[in-house]
């Protein structure tokens, strides 16, 4: 058998340094993309100007973006803290940066947990690489910025703590993990059934009855936003009763929104990075992702089935929680066959990785708007901080450090008075917006006295002040 040596055990400069390369090489692919005009106002932008209203002490200000105040979205208590940190430096890449650092995060505390179960070098090698690996990590790292992804550390060690006797550490990383969402509820549900398994009655009741009541007090703040179940799951029915029962007497009606090759590929993408890691102890935490899995993959939005979303994010630690487990208290196996699993497991993340992680869209999405991109960012510097901006869904996510920023996207500009300038792609580039819709802004923006020019051969800037 293998001596049970946890890599670095005895260096943690080496493990900070790979938690700082991991941090910059996530916040690098993010950046690039953002800089390269990839993002977009959803989710970004909103998130951003949240953000700006919390620093600027403007909580319970309505986001023009989002037509609702910062915690009327989500309930995201963790959009507070989020928002002092942006306050010192006001920033899209300070949320950006953020989120990379939170998820590189996650590797590293994997080693911890391994050496906690005194688990062998290459299984615990093996689980970090499969997480380092998992598109999921990649893709939600570079979908915009959402607090739920922030909060991936607190809900990989709710999960470690759930058996341990002491639960002040339990209970705080759960309270922690719902503050980033109302919907974090379905993680609440997860961690309660994972209590159960483990024999842990009583924290898995208090657990069930926590989430419960944030879900509770979530939705008072919330019902302007709408309802989170009914909004994605409201085509098998018009109240949370006939959802349930339309699953439990026709559940093949799920098929209607949710295409079976669909499911399967989300799934497969899931589990590939793991899955030869996973094994008979293992059951306890795959039973318990089930609340988020299922929720899912029945939803009538097909987001929520693409790795590219936010959605799946709450998977991820109960998949590593599931590999951690199929090893505990093991008593059997040679470095060698520890040494194989850890090079299949490198192959078939390498793998998923390639066929889920989109890296192909840098090249042919994001680079070719190079040109683009640096007109853009020479014309925003000459704009002003305070104004109000009129412009795209991709351009906006570069404007949401203000109160008055809409996109055209949404039809909801009609009033141009309200804004300072106007900032539209040229008719000759690929965007969004058709040329009709282009003269048609242009014409009315006349009469509210604005004068339009081309800045370059990427903008249009309608404007009631000269730019340079």
């Amino acid at each position: 058998m293998e001596e049970l040596n946890i890599p670095f055990k005895n260096n943690h400069r080496k493990i900070y340094l790979l938690w700082a390369l991991y941090s910059i090489v996530l916040f690098a692919f993010a950046t690039s993309k953002h800089l390269l005009l990839g993002s977009s106002a959803w989710d970004l932008g909103i998130f951003e100007q949240f953000s700006w209203l919390i620093a600027n002490g403007k909580l319970n200000t309505v986001s023009s973006l989002r037509g609702i105040t910062p915690l009327q979205d989500h309930f995201s208590i963790l959009l507070i803290p989020i928002g002092l940190i942006y306050k010192i430096i006001p920033s899209t890449l300070s949320l950006l940066a953020l989120q990379s650092i939170s998820l590189a995060s996650v590797p590293f505390l994997i080693i911890r947990l391994a050496r906690k179960k005194n688990l062998p070098k290459y299984l615990t090698r093996a689980i970090v690489s499969a997480t380092i690996l998992s598109p999921i990590i990649f893709l939600a790292n570079i979908a915009n910025f959402h607090p739920e992804v922030v909060s991936t550390p607190f809900m990989l060690l709710a999960l470690s703590e759930v058996e341990n006797i002491r639960g002040r550490n339990y209970y705080s990383f759960l309270l922690l993990s719902l503050a980033a969402k109302k919907s974090q509820v379905l993680f609440g549900a997860g961690l309660a059934i994972y209590g159960f398994l483990k024999g842990k009655r009583y924290r898995s009741a208090m657990t069930f009855s926590i989430s419960l009541s944030w879900w509770i007090i979530s939705s008072r703040f919330t019902n302007q936003s709408g309802d989170y179940i009914i909004d994605r799951l409201g085509y098998l029915g018009d109240s949370y009763l006939q959802i349930l029962i339309t699953l439990l007497v026709r559940p093949w009606s799920v098929f209607e929104e949710a295409p079976i090759d669909t499911i399967f590929l989300y799934t497969l993408g899931l589990l590939l990075s793991f899955v030869i890691l996973l094994g008979s102890k293992s059951w306890q935490a795959l039973i318990s992702a089930l609340p988020i899995y299922l929720t899912n993959v029945i939803s009538s939005a097909g987001t929520h089935r693409e790795l590219y979303s936010q959605y799946s994010i709450a998977i991820l630690p109960f998949l590593v929680v599931a590999s951690l487990d199929s090893y505990q208290n093991i008593i059997k196996g040679s470095k060698n066959s520890f040494k194989r699993i850890y090079y299949f497991t490198i192959v078939i993340s390498f793998i998923s990785f390639l066929g889920y992680s989109r890296i192909g869209y840098y090249p042919s999405r994001y680079f070719p708007r190079l040109a683009e991109s640096r007109e853009f960012h020479k014309l925003k510097s000459n704009i002003e901080a305070n104004s109000g901006i009129l412009t795209t869904d991709h351009y906006a996510a570069h404007f949401s450090n203000r109160e008055m920023v809409h996109t055209i996207e949404d039809n909801d500009y009609k009033n141009l008075s309200r804004y300072d300038y106007i900032l539209l792609p040229n008719k000759s580039i690929k965007s969004s917006l058709e040329p009709a819709t282009i003269d048609q802004i242009i014409k009315q923006s006349k009469d509210f006295k604005f004068d339009c020019f081309s800045a370059n051969e990427h903008q249009i800037i309608c404007s009631k002040k000269f730019i340079k």
